[in-house]
């Protein structure tokens, strides 16, 4: 009873919730960025299935005959199939000689065979099938060989990574010409972009395992002809050992034309070719303003940098939506552009310049404000081309397995 009576003074009023800790019954619970429902593309073979009743369902209960259909519920849903392995068994049929006259007659092959389908790696027990898939999984989905390995061991193939390591080899030696072909191609693209990212190699020769190797990346275009018609991209990826700037200059070659890098300093040297347009990135500008940003809070004085930024990529989405359409052309594209983006410009220069006077030149935000002047020049010179962007995430990303 005493343990009653306290409780019964202690909450003889109703709890009331803090402000911040009150509900809004209007209020709906936010979903997380891509978890609703979408749409399931329409080029993805359907199969029906159809649901029936049973007989003695359909009947009518009073005098057994069957009801009238009056329509039907539809609803999808997306079955993966899991991959299977099999063995094709390729039958080639032999023919022996004719027993005519003008055949014995003449010095026609005693023998003929139909011909083996075309195969990468020559000689290989493999199809062509299933090396694509080991070197997408690995290249492309970022699989190691021994992952597939165990994977492939699962439906029931014994296949060793040691085998797979081969097969890659010999498909890429068998695609060297197509890889040249790749490489004139991307030196004749108006524009290219660089980037390059660690990368470490096992057991590499004559070099420690803790050796840092490059991935380089290359990113152009192929343009057709036509003034309208769409320029496909082209990635080109090589391994190197080091991050020297002779290695970019190896791989453009001859390339003429506008280069997008961020402000590593082994871009320099190529990009002062007088052949050779050096632009800037405005995400790496953008990079160290954001982050004191998420430091220090909105309110500090690089989150202005970070709106004035936002004002140029806005700039672009709503110009490329346009171009998209077929509401402009490239050459008005590029002309309204430069008109939008020039006094967003003007206000980063003047906010820039005024700013570097008065913030320690070694602080955080001194050394975001002289990168950023240091690649001002450059970062401009995207409004130039219509294939240009803001920045080189296009070629970031595609490192990204």
């Amino acid at each position: 009873m005493r343990l009653n009576s306290q409780l019964k003074t202690r909450y003889k009023r109703p709890l009331r919730l803090r402000r911040k800790d009150r509900l809004s019954p209007h209020t709906a619970e936010k979903k997380a960025p891509g978890s609703g429902r979408r749409r399931i593309r329409g080029d993805i073979e359907r199969i029906e299935v159809l649901h029936e009743l049973d007989e003695a369902a359909r009947a009518c209960p009073w005098c057994a005959s069957e009801r009238p259909v009056i329509g039907e519920e539809r609803s999808e849903e997306v079955e993966l199939i899991p991959a299977k392995v099999v063995v094709k068994v390729h039958v080639r049929r032999k023919y022996g000689p004719c027993t005519c006259d003008d055949f014995i007659g003449h010095d026609e092959p005693a023998i003929v065979t139909a011909p083996a389908p075309a195969k990468i790696a020559k000689g290989s027990q493999y199809a062509n099938s299933t090396a694509a898939f080991i070197i997408v999984s690995k290249y492309v989905d970022g699989l190691p060989l021994y992952r597939q390995e165990g994977a492939l061991q699962r439906l029931g193939l014994e296949l060793g990574r040691g085998t797979m390591a081969r097969m890659i080899l010999r498909v890429s030696e068998e695609l060297e010409p197509l890889w040249r072909r790749m490489k004139e191609d991307l030196r004749s693209s108006p524009v290219l972009g660089m980037d390059e990212t660690v990368t470490q190699v096992l057991h590499e020769p004559e070099r420690p395992a803790t050796s840092q190797s490059r991935m380089w990346v290359a990113r152009g275009f192929k343009v057709g002809p036509g003034s309208t018609d769409p320029p496909r991209p082209l990635i080109w990826f090589e391994y190197a050992d080091s991050r020297s700037g002779d290695v970019a200059a190896s791989i453009i070659g001859n390339f003429s034309g506008y280069l997008q890098t961020d402000g590593y300093s082994g871009y320099n040297r190529i990009g002062r070719r007088p052949e050779i347009v050096h632009v800037g990135c405005w995400a790496h500008i953008r990079r160290e303003f954001y982050r004191l940003v998420s430091e220090q809070g909105p309110s500090c004085t690089a989150a202005e940098m970070v709106r004035l930024i936002r004002k140029l990529y806005q700039i672009e989405k709503d110009l490329r939506a346009r171009l998209a359409a077929g509401d402009l052309s490239r050459e008005v594209f590029v002309e309204e552009r430069k008109a939008a983006t020039a006094p967003v410009f003007e206000e980063i220069r003047s906010w820039l310049n005024h700013w570097e006077t008065k913030v320690p030149p070694h602080s955080p935000l001194g050394s975001a404000i002289a990168y950023a002047l240091g690649q001002y020049r450059r970062a401009i010179r995207y409004v130039d081309h219509w294939l240009l962007t803001p920045d080189n995430n296009p070629v970031e990303n595609a490192i990204r397995p």
